[in-house]
C-alpha cells in the first residue's frame, strides 16, 4: 500500500513539474499562464485523500476494492484531474454456474478541467450509466469503470481513453471521452 501511494505521489509530483509550493497554501503557479491565474492543489487531492481512507477502511472486507487512482497534470494552460474510485455500490460476478461468487465495489470517474482561468468541470462525476449507448442496459450492472487514461489536448477538446469492463476479465469497451472547453462531452466508441 506504501509502494502504490509512494507512486502515485511520484506521478503526481512529475506531472506537476515537480513545482514547489510557492504560497505555502498549497498553491502551483506556472509561469507560462497569465499572472492572475494560479491552481489550487487540493481541487481534488482532498477527493482523493478521503478515497483513500475509504479504501483501506473497505480493503478487509469481502467485497474486492482498487486503490483510487489519482491523476493531475498541467498543459498549455489547461489543468486536468481525475479520480477512479470505489463507489459504495457492487457487482457480483459468478463463477462455473454461478457458484463461488465474487463481489467487487463498483467504480466512478471524478474529473476536474479547466483552461486559462475558467473552471469548465468541478467534480464532474462520470459513472457507469454514462455509457448506456454501448453496453446493454440490462448487462451495465456487470460492468465497472476500471481505467481511465489521457490521450490528447488540442485547442479545442481535451481526450481521455476510459475503459468499462467486467472485472477480472478482459470483456470490455474502449471508450473515448472528448471534453470539450464549451463544457459538453462526447462518448466515442473506440472499438468499432
Amino acid at each position: 500500500m506504501r509502494l502504490e501511494i509512494g507512486i502515485v505521489f511520484l506521478f503526481v509530483t512529475i506531472s506537476c513539474g515537480g513545482k514547489e509550493n510557492v504560497e505555502g497554501n498549497d498553491l502551483i503557479q506556472d509561469s507560462s499562464l497569465k499572472k492572475e491565474t494560479s491552481y489550487q492543489l487540493t481541487d481534488l487531492k482532498e477527493l482523493y485523500l478521503e478515497s483513500v481512507k475509504t479504501y483501506n477502511s473497505t480493503k478487509k472486507n469481502d467485497v474486492i476494492s482498487s486503490p483510487p487512482i489519482f491523476f493531475d497534470t498541467l498543459i498549455n494552460q489547461v489543468r486536468i484531474q481525475t479520480i477512479l474510485r470505489d463507489t459504495k455500490h457492487t457487482i457480483v460476478r459468478g463463477g462455473i454456474s454461478n457458484q463461488n461468487l465474487i463481489t467487487y465495489f463498483d467504480t466512478e470517474l471524478i474529473l476536474f478541467l479547466a483552461k486559462k482561468d475558467k473552471i469548465i468541470h468541478d467534480k464532474k462525476v462520470i459513472k457507469k450509466t454514462d455509457f448506456l449507448e454501448f453496453v446493454y442496459e440490462s448487462d451495465l450492472e456487470k460492468y465497472s469503470i476500471t481505467n481511465s487514461s489521457f490521450e490528447k489536448l488540442t485547442s479545442e477538446e481535451t481526450n481521455l481513453t476510459v475503459m468499462i469492463c467486467q472485472p477480472d476479465t478482459d470483456i470490455c469497451f474502449r471508450i473515448l471521452l472528448v471534453l470539450k472547453y464549451d463544457g459538453t462531452i462526447e462518448y466515442v466508441d473506440l472499438d468499432e
